[in-house]
């Protein structure tokens, strides 16, 4: 992944300006619209497409399947397991210290 902070800034920006949500809450996340992008083990929160006013609290990425209908990103929050459809959801997660590390590495190298 070699984007900058500039480059996530204005990604997230340009996705949240479709969504009725509250940037703030998304300040240290990245979104993710490719699969390559996810990262299991990372903490993630998504908007359904079919509800743009709602941003789920969100959970560590535990699997990701890729099943018939689509992909299915499986999460873990507390003990508590749930799934939802990546192909039906706006989704961001949450970045790591290693990856500002690159973020900021990649800006400079800019």
């Amino acid at each position: 992944m070699d984007l900058t902070y500039r480059q996530i800034i204005a990604r997230r920006k340009k996705v949240l300006q479709k969504l009725k949500i509250d940037g703030k809450k998304l300040k240290e996340y990245r979104y993710v619209d490719e699969l390559n992008e996810l990262k299991t083990g990372g903490f993630v929160r998504w908007v359904n497409a079919n509800d743009l006013t709602k941003l789920m609290n969100g959970g560590f990425v535990v699997r990701v399947d890729i099943e018939e209908d689509g992909i299915v990103i499986l999460c873990k929050n507390n003990f508590r397991f749930f799934q939802f459809w990546f192909d039906e959801c706006f989704v961001f997660q949450k970045i790591s210290e290693q990856e500002h590390i690159l973020f900021m590495a990649n800006e400079y190298a800019d």
